[in-house]
């Protein structure tokens, strides 16, 4: 089994690697080269309190080769000669800085197999640090072996580049090696020493992490310490903690409970499991990363901690904990919307984490109320229905809000979810996070005049006059046959009186135009679906929401994660959330017509938001 531990670059002095010919050669560039030195020589030594800080480099997997000392290096070369480089160059300085420094003690040997040439330059490197100067290599002092193969031009440029590196204009090369090669010997800068047992395939290894230049995740790093570490209690311990690890992993697949956890915005590194080290590491550490963290910040966190706490009990204990709330009806959308809202996913988790195991349910379930109404701006309109709804009345969409209306019309569908408590039906968070979702007018906007795209702007008008010239058919009678033969001349004559026309249509389903950007007269759809009918009157997209309801049903929807029909995983469902399908089935005890969405509706449908939200954060509904 395969043993990962954290190694000092100093401890890998005095060893010898031996890189196979199934290897390419060494092809680090300047792009590379200067990555690297930027990243050594920025990051600190120490934090304000004094303590060492470390700076990680990415796996190095290596496997004893048999009846011999040396090392297979079998991934990571790149990164170990680079450092040979730099180790070797600051040689040039030692005489200045410390003249008792023997190079001897600072190096390790790097032998290529097959490529006798390759390897006797870092013979003819070392000779010349000795007495030899940066200033000189700078200059070109080993042209000529550039020609000798493309490995020996890429070190070789690599090793000027090195030579001429200028942080800025008041940092040189010289500064720079010096800093960077402190660090290295004092042992600030570590490597994921990654060493394979004798039975695995170093061969097949190479291929797997480079197949597709896939690097070893976090996880797959802590699953090698952990299995590592609990080998001294036996094979079953380690077969124990391998079947849970791979149940847990089962678990994460469930599309339905992994965006539960997530958001969308998250920007999650390797595998699902990593995940949970996240939060683990963050209610370990209590703080998020800071900007000198790699990407195996998770490993060395879980790594410094291995030896006196038993990590795995506490990963499986966060993972139980987001499975009770996922299973819990209420915490599953209450806590969902908080996440789905949240960027920081990570630290939202680890402040919920630590209160659900702190204080009691009733605090908990005070603590989501408190964060919802600051998520959405309602905590001082939260004390009463009434006061929800005044506030309802008073907000019209903008550019400025337009965010806050999105949180108030997602938390409008799912506290009608909560306060039914039918647990047949869960707000679908794995079809919301992956759907791009628009505030949509109910009535529609009459179109605006723009100049700069009047022809966009005439199309847009013509179909807002048909979508309304097929309602006034179906409603006829003297006033609308007046009506539809002024909205033909209208067409036919350039749109001349659509402004005039346009009003009067207004006036005839009693629409008044400055409630047209209140919040009575906006839903939350779908990008798509809202795109796909235009710009068109309630009639007609109640139509089409119909059409979609019927299709795409959501007990399909719920069935789809599961299903092992490939043809059914590759169909586009659509989810209508249950606030925007309530306005378009008119479900309120006031609607009379199915055809106009009415002032009276608006008022409807602002009471029934703010009565069920203020049900919701009172927490009537236990």
């Amino acid at each position: 089994m395969a043993s990962v531990e954290l190694k000092a670059v100093k401890d890998l002095f005095g060893q010898q690697f031996f890189i196979p010919s199934y290897q390419r050669g060494y092809r680090w560039g300047a792009t590379q080269i200067k990555e690297l030195l930027e990243d050594l020589y920025t990051f600190k030594k120490e934090d304000k309190e004094g303590n060492k800080l470390i700076y990680c480099l990415q796996p190095i997997i290596v496997k004893k080769k048999k009846y011999s000392d040396k090392w297979e290096l079998v991934d990571g070369q790149q990164r170990l000669t680079a450092l040979w480089l730099i180790s070797a160059l600051y040689t040039t300085l030692a005489r200045i800085f410390e003249p008792a420094y023997k190079r001897q003690d600072f190096e390790y040997k790097l032998e290529y197999e097959n490529k006798e040439i390759f390897t006797s330059l870092f013979e003819k490197i070392d000779e010349f640090v000795e007495n030899g100067s940066l200033t000189k290599i700078a200059e070109g002092h080993f042209k000529e072996e550039k020609d000798n193969s493309i490995d020996c031009r890429n070190l070789i440029e690599s090793m000027e580049y090195i030579s001429n590196y200028k942080y800025n204009e008041a940092t040189t090369g010289p500064a720079v090696l010096n800093d960077i090669f402190q660090k290295l010997r004092q042992g600030n800068v570590q490597i994921i020493w990654y060493e394979l047992d004798e039975t695995e395939d170093a061969i097949q290894t190479f291929t797997n992490v480079n197949a597709n230049k896939i690097a070893l995740t976090n996880a797959e790093l802590i699953k090698a310490v952990l299995l590592h570490s609990c080998e001294k209690d036996g094979t079953n311990k380690v077969q124990t903690l391998a079947l849970q690890w791979e149940e847990i992993e089962k678990g994460l697949n469930n599309d339905n409970f992994w965006e539960f956890i997530v958001n969308k915005k998250n920007n999650i590194n390797g595998t699902r499991i990593d995940y949970l080290f996240e939060i683990w590491c963050a209610i370990k550490e209590n703080e998020q990363k800071n900007e000198n963290d790699d990407r195996y910040t998770i490993f060395r966190t879980v790594n410094k901690y291995l030896i006196n706490e038993d990590i795995w009990k506490k990963i499986q204990e966060i993972y139980e904990t987001l499975t009770d709330w996922y299973n819990n009806y209420y915490y599953y959308h209450t806590i969902g919307f908080l996440i789905a809202e949240d960027e920081q996913n990570t630290k939202l988790i680890k402040d919920l984490y630590n209160i659900y195991n702190e204080k009691s349910k009733t605090e908990f379930r005070k603590e989501i109320l408190n964060r919802i109404k600051k998520c959405t701006k309602l905590e001082n309109y939260a004390d009463s229905p009434e006061s929800l709804n005044s506030c309802f009345i008073g907000t019209e969409y903008n550019d400025n809000n337009k965010e806050k209306l999105r949180k108030i019309l997602l938390l409008y569908s799912i506290s009608m979810l909560v306060n039914a408590n039918n647990i047949y039906e869960r707000f679908p968070f794995a079809l919301y996070k992956t759907e791009t979702w628009d505030i949509e007018h109910i009535n529609p906007q009459t179109p605006k005049n723009d100049s700069d795209n009047k022809a966009q702007t005439d199309q847009d008008k013509r179909e807002w006059l048909e979508s309304y010239q097929e309602l006034l058919r179906e409603d006829s009678n003297e006033d609308t046959a007046e009506l539809l033969k002024d909205i033909d001349s209208c067409n036919n004559n350039e749109l001349s009186t659509f402004e005039d026309v346009s009003q009067r249509i207004m006036r005839h389903y009693k629409i008044k135009s400055d409630s047209i950007n209140s919040l009575g007269n906006l839903v939350l759809l779908d990008y798509s679906t809202n795109r796909s009918y235009k710009n068109v009157c309630f009639f007609n997209k109640r139509k089409r929401i119909l059409e979609i309801e019927r299709s795409s049903h959501l007990a399909i929807v719920e069935k789809r994660p599961y299903s092992n029909n490939k043809n059914e995983n590759d169909k586009k469902y659509k989810y209508i959330p249950i606030g925007t399908k309530w306005v378009f089935l008119k479900g309120y005890e006031n609607s009379k017509s199915l055809i106009v969405w009415g002032e009276t509706d608006m008022n409807d449908y602002l009471k029934d938001m703010a009565k069920n939200i203020y049900n919701m954060l009172n927490g009537e509904n236990k």
